[in-house]
Parts: C-alpha cells; sequence; structure tokens
C-alpha cells in the first residue's frame, strides 16, 4: 500500500474506532510501528487532532469527524444488518468490500452512535447456520468484467460432467441462490448462454485487452428461460 493511501486509510480507522493501538495499526497495515508513529506524525502536522495515551492507544479528538453524510440511527441499523447476513455470504472478496464498507460508515458516525451501533452487533445474529455453503472468491472480479464489459478467462468444473473445461466468456449478469452465487454468460466454447457457480470456478483471468457488447440482458436472459420452459412444457 502507497504511502498516501495507508495514511488516508489510517485516518479512516481512527474515527471508526474510539482508541486503537499503535502494534494493531502496524499489524493491519503490514508496516512496523515506527512507520505507523511516522504516519501519525505526519497527520498531526497536517491539523488532525491524533491523542496518543500509554496503554490504551490513539484517538481523534472528541467531536473531530470527516466531512460525510449523515446517517439517522435506523439507517446505521439496516447497514449493520445487511454487514451480519453479507458476512455468512460465501463469496470472501463481497465479505471483504463490505467490511471496508462499513469501516468508512462508521468514521461518519458519532462516538454515541457507534457506542449503539456496536451494541446492535452484539445482539444481532440473521442465521444460526452451523454448516456454511461452498465458497468462492471471484464476484468482486466478475462485477468488473460486468461493467466493463471484459471477456473472462475460467477453468470450470461441472459436476455433471465429472470435468475442468476450458472457458472463454462473455459475462450477462449474477445472481444469487441463497447457498451460491451464479454467473450468466455467454460461452465461446458451446456458443450458447450457459450458467456457471462461481465455487465452481477454478481458475479467472479478466482480459483486459479486449471489450464486448452485451446483447442480452439478465432480465433478458430471465424471460427467455421462462419461455423456452413453457414452451418444453
Amino acid at each position: 500500500m502507497k504511502k498516501i493511501s495507508r495514511i488516508t486509510a489510517l485516518l479512516t480507522r481512527l474515527q471508526s474506532q474510539r482508541s486503537i493501538k499503535g502494534d494493531a495499526l502496524a499489524e493491519h497495515f503490514g508496516v512496523s510501528i515506527r512507520t505507523i508513529y511516522r504516519d501519525i506524525k505526519t497527520l498531526q502536522e497536517a491539523g488532525i487532532p491524533i491523542i496518543g495515551q500509554p496503554g490504551t492507544g490513539f484517538s481523534l479528538l472528541e467531536g473531530y469527524r470527516l466531512p460525510a453524510l449523515m446517517f439517522t440511527e435506523a439507517e446505521s441499523a439496516a447497514l449493520l444488518t445487511a454487514q451480519k447476513i453479507i458476512a455468512q455470504n460465501p463469496d470472501a472478496s463481497l465479505r471483504e468490500s463490505f467490511d471496508s464498507a462499513m469501516v468508512k460508515i462508521k468514521a461518519a458516525l458519532r462516538s454515541r452512535q457507534r457506542d449503539k451501533l456496536e451494541l446492535l452487533a452484539d445482539n444481532t445474529a440473521p442465521s444460526t447456520r452451523s454448516v456454511p455453503p461452498a465458497s468462492s472468491t471471484y464476484l468482486s472480479a466478475m462485477q468488473e468484467a460486468i461493467l466493463q464489459k471484459h471477456p473472462l478467462l475460467i477453468t470450470y468444473f461441472s459436476i455433471s460432467q465429472q470435468e475442468e473445461t476450458r472457458r472463454k466468456l462473455q459475462p450477462v449478469g449474477l445472481y444469487f441462490t441463497r447457498e451460491h452465487w451464479v454467473l450468466v454468460a455467454w460461452c465461446l466454447l458451446r456458443e450458447d448462454y450457459r450458467e456457471f457457480r462461481l465455487d465452481h470456478i477454478r481458475t479467472l483471468s479478466l482480459v483486459h485487452e479486449e471489450q464486448y457488447t452485451p446483447t442480452l440482458s439478465l432480465n433478458a436472459y430471465f424471460e427467455q428461460q421462462k419461455l423456452r420452459h413453457s414452451n418444453h412444457s
């Protein structure tokens, strides 16, 4: 992480918590404790009111806040609930992105609001399921491919065929079945639209030097599937 990005992230983390020790910050950012002290000094010299106390760690002066949107308690509670639900989502990239966003959201709250949110967090559990669904790590990459219209190269394991195949795909969209994420894409190998469970993808890479023009939306694909099933029934 570059210094400017680390210092910005450090300020956001300081504002999202009442206090945090220097060694915890060093571990989080993967740097030495001396580097954290230098970063803290840089922020202090820039006018950020950071207080350091032995045994407690660093904290921002009460009342100092980054310019940010204000959230009502109901909005904050809704975001907390969403975080709890997403924490059980099978895709690690989604969980990591949302947790990062929640750190920034908490930084926008006053300390009293953060305390209430932490109390609510301790008493919110969306599921008691003991067996987690199959996991994946590719959701963020899929979303990037859809947004940037880049093809994907994947190695896919088919349960029905019990084999791995290399595929080049043009992503259409994603949907969630409560157990796993599914990608809908045009498959150049099969020359047809296919569905791919993300937890069955073994390798994935974006073809950044290429772009494609989608010929079908996700809703149009679902309508097409409904029509196909109705014609077969």
